[in-house]
């Protein structure tokens, strides 16, 4: 089918959307229903340049539906962007780790866009089956919500936990001062004084030479 249209500021340009990628509906009129909704791009419509087919998860029955929607009218999710938290929570998968609520640190971003993220915190909010993210609440002020795949978000406990378990780093010695010796061995050149620090040597005496070595 095809949706009605009408173009919003954060609509993505037709060379921005690749197949295969997750968009997310904006703006249309006709087809209301479609706004908010998740789908991943199966083509470029070969009729229509600057339409795509958009396959979205039927809410009614366990199959796809299709739709040809403007360029206009999509917005690509990429991972860090902002996003809002779906109004109906839904159920996320059972083997993923995370639940909602959880404590959670953005790790692994490696795009220019989004890398500056790693290693802030936020709270999972909510998780979207169409575009297989959790929205998080970002803790840092004004940061708002953003999306992230499972696989950039790491329970903030098991990262305490991580490096609790990491072996400490040894600590340096500290710096010990020279033996008396040494000192001594580098004055043998000049004569004694009132105050100097003086090792015992020489004694033969069978009452005396236990105090070799000793200092004084």
């Amino acid at each position: 089918m095809t949706a009605g249209m009408q173009a919003t500021p954060s609509a993505a340009a037709a060379s921005d959307i690749a197949i295969g990628c997750i968009v997310k509906v904006v703006g249309l009129v006709k087809a209301k229903a479609l706004n908010g909704r998740y789908g991943m791009v199966r083509r470029a419509d070969p009729q229509r340049p600057g339409r795509f087919e958009v396959d979205f998860e039927s809410t009614e029955e366990a199959k796809l539906i299709t739709a040809t929607i403007r360029s206009e009218n999509l917005v690509v999710v990429r991972d860090g962007d902002e996003d809002e938290e779906d109004e109906e929570p839904q159920q996320p998968p059972e083997d993923l780790p995370l639940q909602v609520g959880d404590l959670v640190k953005v790790v692994g971003l490696v795009s220019a866009g989004a890398k500056h993220l790693n290693g802030q915190l936020g709270r999972l909010a909510s998780y979207n089956n169409g575009s297989s993210r959790w929205h998080v609440r970002m803790l840092e002020q004004g940061a708002g919500t953003k999306a992230f795949k499972a696989d950039n978000l790491a329970r903030a406990a098991d990262v305490a936990a991580t490096a609790d378990a990491a072996p400490a780093a040894p600590k340096e010695a500290p710096a010990q001062p020279p033996p008396a010796e040494a000192t001594i061995a580098a004055e043998d050149d000049r004569p004694l004084q009132v105050g100097d620090v003086v090792q015992v040597v020489g004694l033969m005496s069978a009452s005396a030479r236990h105090l070799n070595g000793q200092l004084g």
